[in-house]
């Protein structure tokens, strides 16, 4: 009964701590789980969850940005979807060095562990990330405009 309780405080606090980090505006932010009978792959399962649920959550920021700075700005320099790889591509770069900020393990009453793992990834250097890639390509430097690009990221943010 004891353990029940503790896993049910525990999942508590990560719903909690889950919701709180919606209202964060600073971060892409997400915690997710996985359950099995070893900690290593547990801990497998809840990164590769977390990394996938981070991804989606920034390729769909990076992509409501993009399509909106096409819309305004017809010329890139370059076809609209050269334009959508490129800043997709610079996204995924710094998804790959994302790292945990923080991780729970906990022993089921069966024997099992699930794991919690939380990653956070700074909308700012994404920001940065997509706006230095841009400017520094010879085809996007005379066409590309940071500012109306950072205005938009940051309507979006709203």
């Amino acid at each position: 009964m004891k353990c029940y309780l503790l896993i049910l405080f525990l999942g508590m606090n990560c719903c909690v701590f889950a919701m709180k980090s919606l209202g964060d505006g600073q971060y892409f932010k997400t915690t997710q789980s996985a359950t099995t009978a070893s900690v290593f792959s547990a801990r497998q399962k809840a990164l590769l969850f977390a990394k996938n649920t981070l991804a989606t959550m920034v390729n769909g920021k990076v992509e409501n940005v993009t399509k909106s700075y096409i819309e305004h700005n017809s010329e890139t320099g370059k076809s609209a979807d050269d334009f959508m790889t490129e800043t997709r591509m610079t996204a995924n770069m710094l998804l790959q060095n994302v790292t945990v900020t923080d991780e729970n393990v906990i022993k089921e009453k069966n024997g099992k562990y699930t794991v919690y793992i939380t990653l956070k990834l700074r909308k700012d250097d994404v920001l940065k990330a997509l706006c230095k890639k841009l400017s520094a390509s010879k085809q996007d430097k005379e066409t590309f405009h940071k500012e109306v690009f950072v205005d938009l990221w940051e309507r979006e943010n709203k």
